[in-house]
């Protein structure tokens, strides 16, 4: 399935980075408001009109840390006037490598929630780990050999050992065996 892309204007919260690959993907591009409308950038600019800049200039959509600016009726009434995807985050991160990985992480998502070309509002989850996320790897080991090979942790371990020696001598790099 073909991966649907967008042009996605960034406010003036929302975190630029440096690296020019995370500003363009082979979906995606993303533009922030100083580089786009420097002069709005530099005074304090209403959040609606950046939301109208976004629409005048033909982006998908619009990314904002600021999910308050969403309990006033100016940047609601901007947003239902174009056919912007609104993209924020449940909770907000101090981390722009965070809030980086996880927008390109889940516009794929997104592009699909928004299809069909009306403004809509898109709030990211917040990622957890839980203490189910962390397992032992010999905990995996039981589950695999009594699944796939009907077999004792101890004699599958034996058998991975074997092979992995074997190859690692295959290779002339026997040092590498744990």
């Amino acid at each position: 399935m073909k991966e649907l892309g967008g042009r996605f204007l960034l406010d003036q919260g929302t975190s630029k980075p440096k690296d020019r690959v995370l500003l363009r993907s082979r979906a995606y591009e993303f533009a922030h408001l100083s580089d786009v409308a420097p002069e709005l950038s530099r005074a304090r600019t209403p959040d609606w009109v950046a939301i109208l800049v976004a629409r005048h200039r033909g982006f998908t959509g619009f990314v904002s840390r600021d999910a308050s600016m969403l309990e006033d009726p100016e940047p609601l009434v901007a947003l239902d006037s174009s056919k912007l995807v609104f993209i924020t985050w449940a909770k907000g991160l101090d981390d722009p490598i965070r809030e980086w990985g996880q927008l390109m992480a889940f516009m794929p998502a997104v592009m699909r929630l928004a299809q069909g070309r009306e403004p809509c509002v898109i709030t990211l989850p917040t990622p957890q780990l839980r203490k189910e996320s962390r397992v032992k790897p010999r905990s995996l080991l039981h589950d695999v050999a009594t699944r796939r090979f009907n077999s004792s942790a101890r004699e599958t371990k034996a058998t991975a050992v074997g092979a992995m020696k074997h190859y690692l001598d295959e290779i002339g790099r026997p040092e590498l065996m744990p």
